[in-house]
């Protein structure tokens, strides 16, 4: 997700220096993992041993971005 941000930002690269490309690929490779994630959270309510760890907090903040980004709306279970 950082290296979207780096590459659609006036604020960290100029246009020029920008790969687009990067973009797309790792909203791909986002979503894959989004969808393991909530098949995951589909059958627990958390993510190791089912109880509340710091993959939990983790995985928490990745899925932040995932939302800023606009791409959670399908994932229910990560939302919850």
């Amino acid at each position: 997700m950082w290296s979207s941000e780096l590459n659609s930002s006036d604020l960290v690269l100029a246009e020029d220096q920008r790969v687009p490309a990067i973009v797309e690929q790792n909203t791909r490779m986002t979503l894959r993992s989004a969808a393991v994630l909530d098949a995951e959270l589909a059958k627990h309510d958390y993510l190791v041993e089912d109880r509340f760890t710091v993959t939990d907090i983790v995985v928490g903040y990745t899925v932040n971005w995932i939302e800023a980004d606009g791409h959670l709306g399908k994932f229910v279970n990560l939302r919850a």
